[in-house]
């Protein structure tokens, strides 16, 4: 009461209308780095500020990202990361990785006798039976080759069939040659019929 002249708000404080008798404190997500301000500015894209009455936000760490006035980072969700500091979202891992944690900086490799073909993966896919994947960060399974096989799932490599037996390609199993078939070699990919006066 009785005052010659009014006073400036202080940092972290502003007053958009006139004959106020306190500034109000700038809200979480805001700052006001000078006085006398009219409003609280919002803290930018990638930054927060989780208290009130602030002067400035704080940067986002790595694994995390924030959208205009946050008052606090978000986790990157599973599938996603961010590798920089201060960012507004997060990448989706490429094809051929994956993420399966939250709040990430990297994705990791799909591991061999894995794969993925889409992006944005929180886990690779095991290579059924019949394929494999002898590599990281694969992003198809191959088929195992003819004369090949493989009846496990998430597999590094193909067997080969013994004699008397063959595989077309992406097997899981050798069939056993036919009566008058026969297959001489391993690794065969189709049996030799008997010849003339044989059986």
């Amino acid at each position: 009461r009785g005052a010659s002249k009014c006073k400036p708000c202080k940092v972290g404080h502003a007053s958009s209308s006139p004959s106020q008798q306190l500034c109000q404190g700038c809200s979480a997500g805001q700052f006001s780095n000078k006085t006398g301000a009219l409003l609280c500015s919002k803290c930018e894209v990638g930054r927060y500020q989780p208290n009130t009455t602030s002067t400035h936000c704080a940067v986002c760490p790595v694994g995390r990202f924030a959208g205009e006035g946050a008052s606090a980072c978000e986790e990157c969700s599973f599938g996603f990361f961010a590798n920089e500091t201060g960012m507004s979202s997060c990448h989706g891992c490429s094809a051929g990785s994956f993420q399966d944690e939250r709040g990430a900086s990297k994705c990791k490799p799909c591991k061999v006798g894995h794969a993925s073909s889409s992006p944005s993966q929180q886990l690779c896919q095991g290579c059924s039976a019949g394929q494999f994947s002898n590599k990281t960060g694969a992003l198809l399974c191959s088929k195992c080759e003819v004369g090949r096989y493989q009846p496990n799932t998430t597999s590094t490599h193909c067997a080969v069939c013994p004699v008397g037996r063959f595989a077309g390609e992406g097997a899981s199993a050798c069939e056993e040659c036919s009566f008058g078939f026969f297959a001489n070699e391993t690794g065969m990919s189709s049996c030799h019929g008997c010849s003339a006066g044989s059986f």
